[in-house]
């Protein structure tokens, strides 16, 4: 069989048209200009304990920048969580339409039915870059995410330090 027939069906040609179309796009570089910039700008990055000392109140907006870019990085990876999804979903759904539909000519490829599979597979590799991109805008905002999460975690630590340095001076007073 040649990989034409499956190219030249009529829902392929439409997924491959939605594709090119932008109907799965999300614009990884705008988000990862992004979430750059809003990670190199947290406040959480410039504590220091002298200001910390100075004004307890650095670490609330510290916290509530946290808070803020941590929403923000979650829409993003929620939005390339449904394009890569939906991608994903209807290859899936494409390629058991194409298995039953070109049963027949299926047969003529050697192979078992794993690799039949497979070769019917070979026709959405349009999408690998697109998935590609999706995949490390994903594992980009999982890195700013964690490193959010660490931060948090500092800041809780570094309030009950200060809470037990004020209960000191309180008994030293």
């Amino acid at each position: 069989m040649e990989m034409t027939n499956i190219l030249e069906d009529d829902k392929v040609v439409a997924f491959k048209k939605a594709y090119d179309n932008g109907e799965f796009d999300v614009n990884t570089e705008k988000y990862i200009s992004e979430i750059q910039s809003m990670h190199i700008t947290r406040k959480v990055s410039r504590l220091s304990s002298e200001d910390i000392l100075k004004n307890v109140s650095v670490l609330i907006d510290a916290a509530t920048q946290n808070q803020s870019v941590r929403s923000r990085v979650v829409e993003i990876k929620m939005m390339c969580t449904r394009a890569s999804t939906n991608i994903k979903y209807r290859i899936e759904s494409l390629t058991n339409y194409l298995q039953v539909k070109y049963i027949k000519e299926l047969k003529n490829v050697s192979g078992t039915q794993a690799e039949r599979k497979a070769f019917v597979q070979e026709v959405f590799q349009f999408t690998t870059p697109g998935i590609t991109k999706l995949q490390v805008l994903q594992d980009f905002c999982d890195l700013v995410l964690n490193d959010i999460d660490q931060a948090s975690w500092c800041i809780k630590s570094i309030i009950d330090c200060v809470k037990i340095a004020d209960e000191a001076n309180r008994v030293i007073s």
